[in-house]
């Protein structure tokens, strides 16, 4: 771990990619509306997920490096508790290339349906519309404040297959 003030560019940098990355996932706009659906948002004739991958980045320590709050209004990474418990001993560790250089570390878990129903109405309220979770769509992102380590935790939540794909093998290298 860094201590504070230490690597702020480079945790900028990789919350800057974990902030347009959930930006970046925006569908294209429907031809016929010119409105885009709904971030990973699935055909309502799939049949609904059971199972889903939750994969939490935790920055430490870079909101100070930061001019001004990205996600002012944002919930805090403390409402998780009651919901997944410690965020920071969620499922197992996982090494993702693109926070190796800074002070983060990844999380990842399998988890229910109602897990995700959960996080849904714990957050939604106070995220903006293209970050809420939705239990019916492919994916959500979500970037959450973590004030205990002065810096933020980024939510990704990825409806499996029924051959349990995506895995926390798949949680550094392919999403």
């Amino acid at each position: 771990m860094t201590t504070p003030g230490r690597g702020g560019g480079a945790a900028a940098a990789v919350l800057a990619l974990l902030v347009f990355g959930s930006c970046a996932a925006a569908q294209t706009p429907n031809p016929s509306t010119g409105a885009a659906p709904p971030p990973g948002a699935r055909a309502k004739a799939a049949a609904a997920p059971t199972q889903y991958l939750l994969v939490i980045d935790l920055l430490s320590y870079a909101a100070e490096a930061l001019a001004s709050d990205p996600i002012a209004g944002s919930p805090d990474a403390e409402a998780l508790i009651p919901i997944i418990g410690d965020p920071t001993a969620l499922g197992s560790d996982v090494s993702d290339p693109a926070t190796a250089e800074v002070d983060a570390s990844t999380r990842c878990a399998v988890v229910e349906r109602r897990t995700v129903e959960a996080l849904a109405a714990a957050l939604n309220a106070r995220l903006p519309a293209d970050q809420q979770i939705d239990p019916d769509a492919d994916s959500s992102r979500s970037l959450l404040h973590w004030e205990a380590a002065d810096g933020f935790a980024s939510l990704r939540i990825l409806a499996q297959d029924s051959a349990g794909s995506p895995s926390c093998g798949d949680a550094g290298t392919r999403f």
